[in-house]
């Protein structure tokens, strides 16, 4: 009988844990897609419970360091995730509740803190080169003193891409790295800060959901093709250029991430690209547009809408930098060089077949 008793209590809470996490209450590590993440990460946080308040408001608080409990709420919240797919990033919509449940285990066994520099080494020891770098990094940034990574005052995600910026990004240096943006060229701060990782500091501090990116990462969700984020590669002297690595003007900051900061502040009538977006997104004609679907397009849909209005704001935004606009001079003139090289390689093969074609036509009509 107390055998049954526990069986069946346990299974009372995996359908009270299954159901809590399919409403949103608590949620597991969230979407691995940097594009639909960035905008996740705005009005989420991964590992975290959902504290509501009567108005619709909330803050979170992070359970990561609750164990044992820790362990069972991020696996049913891993379940749910993979099972359900909300992020829609599996081909198939379902998974067999076996399989989702390996997944969750493995997820959570390799995001604690006491086995993470073990994943790191393995996930160098794959072979897979974006795994294996930044297991690389991490195990180097490993060695700056946690106390000055978490005491140093960013509030921003950095976008570590060297051994140079993982050293940076964890001292009082960090602002010599770019910070991650969102679609709308906004810096994606840290739901907490990195000295308080239980996020202590958010009780009480209720805020409103951010109705905008909210549409955005639904969007992202629903219709891959809605919108991208900027590219960051330039054809330049014959090869293809990371804008990350050109620095504007003097440097610390890249000529990308300008780009991109400058599209969250230009103006077209006025407004800046998140006031036009909330002043579309309000209208009838939005409402009554219809959403994409994955993988067939955004012709007509409110992604095309929001696509085209994000594609304005980055062209002026571009418009409004000399220095990206000569980067696009020398790219439109290396192309044209290179066509050229191409033309001028070819020309004797070009020739030869010519002469050989016009040869054959000739025997043709000889013939008749």
């Amino acid at each position: 009988a107390q055998a049954r008793g526990k069986i069946l209590t346990g299974f009372a809470l995996l359908g009270l844990g299954h159901f809590l996490a399919g409403r949103g209450d608590f949620t597991g590590s969230g979407p691995t897609d940097p594009r639909i993440r960035a905008l996740w990460l705005k009005n989420n946080q991964p590992y975290s419970i959902k504290i509501n308040n009567e108005d619709g408001s909330f803050y979170w608080m992070s359970y990561q360091r609750l164990e044992p409990l820790a362990n069972v709420l991020s696996i049913f919240a891993d379940v749910n995730e993979i099972v359900r797919d909300p992020y829609n990033e599996r081909e198939t919509s379902k998974m067999h509740i076996t399989g989702a449940l390996t997944l969750a285990i493995a997820e959570n066994t390799i995001n604690k803190t006491f086995t993470k520099g073990l994943a790191d080494l393995f996930g160098m020891m794959t072979g897979d080169p974006i795994k294996s770098e930044k297991a690389f990094y991490n195990m180097v940034g490993s060695f700056v003193p946690n106390i000055l990574n978490q005491t140093n005052g960013d509030e921003a995600f950095r976008e570590v891409r060297s051994v140079t910026d993982t050293l940076l990004s964890r001292t009082g240096l960090y602002e010599d790295v770019d910070p991650k943006r969102n679609v709308l060229g906004e810096i994606i701060t840290r739901p907490t800060p990195k000295y308080d990782p239980m996020g202590l500091s958010n009780i009480g501090n209720y805020r409103e959901e951010d109705a905008v990116v909210g549409e955005l990462s639904r969007l992202s969700i629903a219709d891959g093709t809605a919108f991208s984020q900027l590219s960051a590669t330039m054809f330049i002297n014959g090869k293809n250029e990371n804008l990350k690595d050109i620095p504007y003007g003097d440097g610390p900051q890249s000529i990308y991430d300008k780009v991109l900061e400058q599209t969250s502040t230009t103006l077209i009538d006025g407004l800046t690209m998140r006031e036009q977006l909330a002043k579309v997104m309000a209208s009838d004609g939005y409402k009554r547009a219809i959403d994409g679907t994955k993988g067939l397009g955004s012709k007509g849909t409110k992604g095309q809408i929001v696509s085209t209005i994000i594609n304005a704001y980055r062209n002026k935004a571009k418009s409004e930098i000399p220095e990206y606009m000569e980067l696009e001079k020398q790219s439109e003139q290396s192309k044209i060089d290179t066509i050229k090289s191409q033309l001028i390689e070819q020309a004797p093969t070009i020739s030869k077949n010519s002469r050989e074609r016009f040869r054959r036509f000739n025997e043709v009509f000889q013939e008749q």
